[in-house]
């Protein structure tokens, strides 16, 4: 059973969610979250009868992300979703699954609400002062998104995440030289992500910083040395600057990940022939 369902693992998933086992049942319906979406609602429905409590949340779930319809099963299900938030409302992660129900309700100060309480009971919680601040953002309420993001950064205990959350948002108001100090903060953070890696690489790129982006590529990928997107950004950077040896080894690594691509296959050849004219 695998834990997220591609459009090619269906058939499987809509076998096991009719499984005698309710183990089974509740694991293909987590598994729909990253199936198609006219696929979601259509599998998750039935399961909000279910006549086991787990089954019936794990729909409830999925079925969350979806407006109030005319249909009785999707708002049985909103009710449900809800009632199983209410059991943890101690926790911040319940707050915030709740905000984006009221979202999705278009229950927006509601929605605000749920956000203010997360952060009363748990400041040190980072993923709510990004979630807060996107929130903000959707509203066109800019100014106050970044004051959340620096309360977050002067509060929280690993704010990584809240640094790379403040350098995107200081990109789409741009102001680069910041968004970089901000994205550079994230990158250096504790566990952080390839990809906070590989978008302060692209960021320099755009602002011309292309050696420092080369070598944020090259540190990131000692670490993460199959990340698709600092392998294919570092291929690209290397030949734009006229330095396809700084390229072979990432082209090499992506041809290993998919022989059958035939983009880095094409990428290869033009690899090997700018080094052979070099």
């Amino acid at each position: 059973m695998p834990r997220y369902a591609a459009a090619s693992d269906i058939p499987e998933v809509v076998q096991a969610l009719g499984h005698t086992n309710a183990l089974v049942r509740a694991a293909a319906v987590r598994s729909l979250a990253s199936s198609p979406p006219d696929r979601q609602l259509e599998l998750a429905l039935p399961l909000v009868q279910d006549p086991v409590l787990n089954v019936r949340v794990a729909a409830a779930g999925i079925i969350s992300q979806y407006p109030r319809t005319e249909t009785p099963a999707v708002s049985l299900a909103h009710d449900i979703w809800r009632q199983s938030l209410m059991v943890n409302l101690e926790r911040p992660e319940s707050h915030l699954e709740m905000a984006e129900l009221n979202i999705t309700l278009g229950h927006i100060s509601q929605a605000e609400k749920n956000f203010q309480t997360a952060l009363a009971i748990a400041p040190l919680f980072s993923p709510t002062y990004v979630n807060y601040a996107d929130f903000l953002r959707r509203q066109q309420r800019q100014q106050e998104a970044m004051e959340i993001l620096n309360r977050g950064i002067a509060t929280a205990t690993n704010p990584g995440d809240i640094h790379h959350a403040l350098g995107l948002l200081l990109i789409t108001e741009g102001n680069l030289p910041d968004a970089l100090t901000q994205l550079e903060a994230a990158a250096s953070s504790q566990q952080a992500p390839a990809r906070y890696s590989y978008v302060l690489a692209v960021a320099l790129h755009d602002s011309g910083q292309i050696e420092k982006s080369l070598s944020v590529l090259e540190e990131s990928l000692v670490h993460n040395p199959w990340d698709w997107d600092s392998l294919l950004a570092l291929t690209l950077y290397s030949l734009e600057v006229g330095q396809p040896n700084r390229a072979v080894d990432p082209i090499r690594r992506m041809v290993d990940i998919f022989p059958d691509n035939t983009g880095a296959q094409e990428l290869f050849a033009r690899v090997r022939a700018e080094m052979e004219n070099e």
